[in-house]
This record gives structure tokens, C-alpha cells and sequence, in this order.
């Protein structure tokens, strides 16, 4: 059985904010493959003409885009279980907690918060990066 391929949906209308993440993402993982739309519009239309075998291996959205927002994206995928088992990140400028709470109560696992410095940005690469690993990497290659 051919594995699904390994690549991350990336949607933000900032493109400094995706050459940011994307440059310091492929400095831990080279051979990493992204995505990047530039609106939710194009996220979900790509989520949903995606075959189930094609599917990224997580999805990273902006709160705040032109058209749909992170949480109707959120919405409009949580009635198909075929993203069940995809991470989804949701990243904003603002830590507002109404828009964590919106986020993940529509199935984001993860809400973070837009780094101001490298150190930050540092940080919050690393965490995607275990989260990538953790459904990229086969069960069988993980060390005990």
C-alpha cells in the first residue's frame, strides 16, 4: 500500500509570515513539503477537492484571512470525518481567549500565538515540527 504523501496546507495571507515559518520549518526538516494559499477560500477548496489518499499531513491556518476565517474553516471541515486525523494549527497575532476557545471547540488542536522575535518563532517551529513528526513518522521507526 503506497504511503499518503507528507506535506503541510498552509494558509496565511501574509506572505513574510509564510517565507518566516516555512525557511526556519525546512532548516529542521529539508525534505518537508508545504502548500501555502493565501485565504481559507483556497484551503478549504483545496481540502475539499483533495482525494482522501492526497490529504496534507497537517494543516496550518491564520485566524484572520480574507474570506472564511480559520474557525469556518474549522466548521465546514469538522462535518467530513476525513480530517479526523489531521492536525490542524490555528496561529493569530492575538491570544484572545474567545478566539482560542472558537478555534478549538471547532477542532484545531492547537492555537499559537504569532511569535514577535526569533527566539519565538523559534519555539513555536520546533513545537510544529514534533507535531509534524508525530504523524509522519511511521509507528515502527519511532525509537522505544
Amino acid at each position: 500500500m503506497p504511503l499518503r504523501p507528507t506535506y503541510i496546507l498552509f494558509a496565511d495571507d501574509d506572505p513574510e509570515d509564510q517565507e518566516m515559518l516555512t525557511e526556519r520549518f525546512l532548516k529542521e526538516i529539508p525534505d518537508a513539503r508545504f502548500l501555502c494559499v493565501r485565504d481559507g477560500d483556497q484551503a478549504l477548496k483545496r481540502l475539499l477537492e483533495c482525494a482522501s489518499d492526497e490529504l496534507p499531513s497537517m494543516v496550518i491556518l491564520d485566524y484572520q484571512m480574507p474570506g472564511l476565517t480559520a474557525p469556518e474553516v474549522l466548521e465546514a471541515l469538522g462535518r467530513d470525518g476525513r480530517y479526523e486525523g489531521i492536525p490542524i494549527v490555528v496561529w493569530s497575532t492575538s491570544g484572545e481567549q474567545c478566539f482560542v476557545d472558537r478555534c478549538l471547540s471547532r477542532g484545531a488542536q492547537h492555537y499559537l500565538v504569532k511569535p514577535c522575535g526569533s527566539q519565538g518563532l523559534e519555539k513555536i517551529t520546533r513545537f510544529l515540527v514534533s507535531v509534524f513528526s508525530s504523524v509522519t513518522t511511521p509507528h515502527w521507526a519511532m525509537s522505544l
